[in-house]
């Protein structure tokens, strides 16, 4: 866990400057370490009864600034007058004098702790014997995205809710003053004060709530110790440990916030991104072009890394690309890229040329304004399917067609099954046991949005893929398997609700470039192993959502969903949702971008990467996760 360490121990050096580092890196938070400790310090405290007006520039603390994510770890005792207002610490905001931009302060009057953030106050009700007791106490603050916790004693634990009306780092500008700013100041002695980059459960070890007849039932888990318990007669008793634990703790890991590690400036509106990696040749990272009108042909751009950082490396002919896959095509063992073109009526194939190592096209299959392809392979055999969009017939669009699965026979794809769709744009294959399994999302039939997509299986028996359910989705625009825990959920990303009260448009402007900022419920489902159906989990709402990813840091698992809106805000904000267990997903992280509409999660080594194409810009951001 990487901390700002702020243990501080009582000197007479007090005074002296905190030494900032010689470089420092913000994208790397391990570069932020500020430690004081071994520059003052004296029995292990520091004693605001000599020493009452301790302060230094923020900037030597905070030189990046804190991130929006922080936990505050207190410890202290106080030697002063209970009935006076007075702060721990305070950091001043330079603009504004009626506002800290940070502060932990009491209220022992109305027995009240009171935090500063953001330009808003929290008061939380705290124990008398916090205000003067010689008793050692400790408070511990967590900001998250969307609301402010703090624990008091290790015993009791209070939240109220946070409106975020500023992202910016905090504590960049400012002075940081110990004891607070005004008179009476804080009087006793402080021996810990720690400052962690990320939501941090860890300070008190097991928290928990009260039990008695009023909560008799309730659950309650430890996210320290990763184990549910349940209230029983007054007793909290064990049910037993949500996550497996393993030896090297991976489980204890965790996404604490996300760093930008590269902007690829292609200064080119793209629709998808993909990585991929050629054994022998490296990795490289595919970028889907597109345009407004789709008139003429156009390049997309493939990097490969170098030395950490992603480089160009070829273009590759399209035409309004949509998609792009890669695959190890078998049999033959051949490393394939597939293009879903938009435009036109073909899609091409490009092979990998070992000689000249480049991607040469191979083939074309026919598409009809395709927008999305996906490989899998079926008892060692690849397969790939095409969500064809719409077709033209007699000036207008027809989106009832049908989309084709191709099956490579060792050289070249071949056309195998049709399957009926209503203006797909994404086919999502996974499997669940020995069961091959492929959702089409449908986001329109020509008059609404209101349409069905369609889960099929492969049955072995015709070796077809069959009609498996059917559920009701709104300008479904992506599906997205995951599994927590042995349960198998599928979430669907939906656009608009839109209706045609005439006749069927000429082109789809109401989806793909929708004008409605109203939100829409996107769903995760559930399978229900009894029935063999998907089943509504959770709804969530999203504004005009294009595409979900997961992931997992340790054993937490995540979703981040891109939001295309709404229109009126320059930055769009994607959100990175947790499971929580009974929570169900919770909103963690949030990322504003212009336009994303497609991420791509990638390892490179022990470390995780999130790439990010965006249809409004050339925008084309790669972010790290830090955990």
């Amino acid at each position: 866990m990487l901390k700002f360490l702020l243990m501080i121990l009582a000197s007479s050096l007090l005074t002296q400057a905190v030494p900032v580092p010689a470089t420092t890196n913000c994208s790397d938070y391990s570069h932020k370490l500020v430690d004081i400790v071994s520059h003052i310090g004296e029995n292990g405290e520091i004693n605001l009864e000599r020493h009452s007006n301790v302060k230094f520039p923020a900037k030597e603390l905070f030189p990046c600034g804190l991130p929006n994510e922080f936990t505050i770890a207190i410890s202290y005792n106080s030697t002063g007058k209970k009935r006076k207002d007075r702060c721990l610490f305070y950091l001043d905001n330079p603009a504004t004098d009626s506002q800290a931009a940070l502060a932990v302060c009491f209220e022992p009057d109305d027995n009240k702790l009171r935090v500063e953030y953001q330009s808003q106050t929290f008061q939380f009700d705290a124990p008398e014997e916090i205000f003067d007791s010689i008793k050692t106490h400790k408070i511990v603050i967590t900001a998250t995205l969307n609301s402010v916790t703090v624990t008091i004693d290790c015993a009791t634990t209070q939240t109220l809710p946070l409106t975020r009306t500023n992202t910016s780092p905090i504590g960049k500008e400012g002075t940081f003053h110990l004891g607070g700013i005004t008179s009476p100041v804080f009087v006793g002695t402080i021996d810990q004060l720690e400052i962690t980059p990320s939501s941090d459960n860890s300070y008190c070890g097991e928290v928990k709530p009260h039990c008695d007849n009023a909560t008799e039932g309730l659950l309650w888990y430890n996210h320290t110790s990763n184990i549910l318990y349940k209230c029983e007669e007054n007793e909290w008793t064990r049910i037993g440990d949500v996550f497996p634990t393993t030896e090297d703790n991976q489980c204890a890991k965790k996404l604490n916030y996300l760093e930008l590690s590269q902007d690829l400036e292609s200064f080119i509106k793209s629709s998808h991104i993909k990585q991929f990696v050629i054994e022998g040749v490296g990795s490289f990272l595919a970028l889907a072009i597109y345009q407004d009108d789709g008139s003429t042909p156009t390049n997309s751009l493939l990097y490969i890394k170098d030395n950490g950082k992603w480089v160009f490396y070829q273009y590759f002919e399209t035409h309004n690309a949509q998609a792009i896959e890669f695959l190890i095509a078998t049999p033959s063992n051949t490393p394939l890229l597939v293009v879903a073109n938009k435009a036109g009526t073909t899609s091409p194939v490009y092979k990998w040329d070992f000689t000249s190592k480049q991607f040469t096209l191979h083939q074309k299959i026919s598409t009809q304004k395709a927008r999305d392809v996906e490989s899998f392979e079926i008892s060692g055999v690849s397969y790939l399917a095409v969500a064809n969009h719409a077709k033209t017939v007699s000036l207008k669009l027809d989106y009832n067609i049908n989309s084709v699965i191709y099956k490579w026979d060792g050289s070249n794809f071949v056309e195998y099954q049709q399957i009926p769709t209503k203006g797909a744009i994404d086919f999502e294959h996974f499997k669940i046991q020995q069961y091959d399994l492929l959702a089409v999302a449908n986001v329109f039939d020509g008059l609404t949005t209101r349409v069905d997509s369609t889960i099929y299986f492969f049955d072995s028996n015709t070796e077809l893929f069959r009609s498996l359910q059917s559920i009701p989705t709104i300008g479904a625009t992506d599906w997205e398997y995951f599994e927590v825990n042995g349960d198998h959920y599928l979430v669907v990303a939906n656009t608009i609700a839109y209706t045609k009260q005439t006749t069927a448009p000429t082109q789809l402007s109401g989806i793909l470039n929708p004008t409605s900022n109203a939100p829409v419920h996107s769903t995760i489902y559930k399978l229900d192993t009894a029935q063999v159906q998907f089943k509504p989990y959770q709804e969530i709402e999203t504004f005009k959502a294009s595409d979900w990813e997961t992931f997992k840091v340790g054993c937490n698992h995540y979703l981040i969903v891109s939001n295309s809106g709404p229109d009126d805000n320059d930055k769009i904000t994607s959100v990175v949702y947790q499971y929580q267990g009974l929570e169900q997903f919770v909103p963690v992280h949030s990322i504003k971008l212009h336009g994303a509409a497609s991420w791509e999660l990638y390892s490179d080594g022990d470390e995780q990467f999130l790439a990010c194409a965006s249809n409004l810009s050339g925008e084309t951001k790669v972010i790290k996760l830090m955990s």
